[in-house]
């Protein structure tokens, strides 16, 4: 949801679904701007994820794990090997099967997630420990 119509849908409404709201678009604006930074898109984040725990996967084995379909997983390699996030690998047992691999780009990622987690929690929890205290 834009900013305007959040805001425009929240102006002078301190109800609890409207501070819900806002709170929730904040965090994932926060969220989508550090990752932007990352150079990775947000929907990319969970094959990432599964192939920082599993490298060496088919796309078809990335397809079963993340329960999505064969032609989504082979155009988010693409796109994500374009932008040197993955590398693709022939299978040495089989030359027809292809592994995905995360490029050295990413041995970095688990040490940004961290930075990039704490750039968009830390306002957050301040906020919710402040309004703990408040109640």
């Amino acid at each position: 949801m834009r900013r305007e119509a959040v805001e425009m849908i929240c102006k002078n409404d301190d109800s609890l679904q409207s501070l819900f709201l806002k709170t929730t678009h904040m965090y994932f604006g926060r969220a989508y701007d550090a990752l932007r930074e990352m150079d990775v898109h947000p929907r990319q984040v969970p094959m990432l994820h599964l192939l920082g725990k599993k490298e060496g996967l088919s796309q078809r084995e990335i397809s079963q794990e993340m329960k999505i379909k064969p032609p989504t997983v082979a155009v988010s390699i693409k796109r994500m090997e374009k932008s040197g996030l993955i590398i693709r690998r022939t299978d040495e047992k089989d030359q027809r099967m292809s592994r995905i691999y995360l490029s050295p780009k990413d041995a970095s990622l688990p040490k940004m997630s961290k930075k990039w987690w704490k750039t968009v929690k830390t306002p957050f929890s301040a906020a919710f420990l402040r309004a703990k205290s408040v109640s």
